[in-house]
This record gives C-alpha cells, sequence and structure tokens, in this order.
C-alpha cells in the first residue's frame, strides 16, 4: 500500500483506498484481507465496512465482510473494532483484540471476543483451507471464494455433514477425492466451472 503496509487479498474480495490527506483508509467492499501495517502514531490505519470498523496503528490481522457482517481476527499486535465509530480522533465505542481473538459485528452490533487459531483462520495466506468439524454447506460456500465456477449440493440431505481436513487450494481433485472418501459425497463435473456433489 502507498505507506509502506501489506494487504493480501482472499477470493472473491475487493478493496478501495484511500491514502489521501495523510488518511490511511481502507474500504472493504466485499470478501476478507488481510493487513500487516506499517507502524504510524499519527496516523491511524482505519478499515471500515458496512457492518463496522477497524483501527490500528500498526499490526496484523484480517477482516472479513459477509453481506452486514464483519469479522476481524487478529494475528499480532492490538486492534480497536467498532460497530459505529466516530471519526479517526473521536472516541470509539468498542473492544480491543489481542492475538488470536476474532469478534463479529453485525446489525445488533458488536459480538462477544473469541479465541482463534491462527494457523486456521490464516491458512489461505499460505495457500490452504483448513476445515475442523464444519459442515459441508460452509466448506462449499468457503471453496466457491477461491475456485473458480461453481461447486453446488443439490438438495439439503447432505449439508449437515461433518468435515474435517487440510486442503492445498490449488488442488480441487484432490480435494473432491477427500470428500468422496470422507463422507461419501460424488462429484460430478457438469462444465469446467460447475461441478455438483451428490
Amino acid at each position: 500500500l502507498p505507506d509502506g503496509s501489506q494487504a493480501d487479498i482472499n477470493g472473491d474480495s475487493a478493496i478501495a483506498l484511500d491514502f489521501t490527506d495523510g488518511h490511511r483508509r481502507v474500504r472493504l467492499l466485499r470478501g476478507e484481507a488481510w493487513f500487516g501495517v506499517t507502524h504510524d502514531p499519527a496516523h491511524p490505519f482505519v478499515v471500515e465496512t458496512g457492518a463496522g470498523a477497524v483501527r490500528v496503528l500498526g499490526t496484523q490481522f484480517s477482516v472479513r465482510r459477509d453481506g452486514t457482517r464483519m469479522t476481524v481476527m487478529v494475528e499480532e499486535g492490538l486492534v480497536e473494532v467498532a460497530a459505529h465509530p466516530g471519526g479517526p480522533d473521536d472516541a470509539w465505542d468498542g473492544v480491543r483484540l489481542h492475538p488470536d481473538e476474532a469478534v463479529e459485528s453485525g446489525p445488533a452490533g458488536l459480538g462477544d471476543v473469541q479465541t482463534i487459531d491462527a494457523g486456521v483462520v490464516f491458512a489461505w495466506r499460505r495457500g490452504q483451507v483448513v476445515f475442523r468439524q464444519q459442515s459441508l454447506a460452509s466448506v462449499i460456500a468457503e471453496l466457491n471464494r477461491h475456485w473458480p465456477g461453481r461447486v453446488l449440493l443439490p438438495g439439503d440431505e447432505a449439508a449437515g455433514r461433518v468435515v474435517s481436513g487440510v486442503f492445498a487450494l490449488d488442488r480441487p481433485a484432490a480435494v473432491f477425492d477427500a470428500l468422496e472418501q470422507g463422507i461419501g459425497v460424488r462429484p460430478t463435473r457438469i462444465t469446467p466451472y460447475l461441478t455438483l456433489l451428490r
């Protein structure tokens, strides 16, 4: 970024930048982005979404936007999260997050601070995706963020099946093989951009 900070953008994600007049502002339009922020006490680094904002001086964290919900996850340092913040110099009515902590914000405001496993939630930065006891429906949603085309699960009978595993994002065939062997769903490739799981 213009200030020397780093932004890694996850699949199906977009950001807009405002680094004019001494500001360091990023708007997360959709998806997820990880930030390694250059320390600058005079100019807080602010990430905004429709569900709230994050303010830091120097740290490593990610912000994820899902519709009207925002999830902030901290890898290193300290961040302030507010559902409805004032300006950069105004008091923020929110919470402070430390490493390995996360919080969600939505229409009802901020949720409770949760403990996270940074190795799992930031695995996408290493080209991996990690699932621990997650529903097949949530697994498919995550895979669709990273792969071209769509993976669909017709019907709801298998959506709640539980999946655990570590998968390389550049090897979709291996993921499908693991799902077939592990929970019995078989992939049917309709086109290069459409796969059905049955």
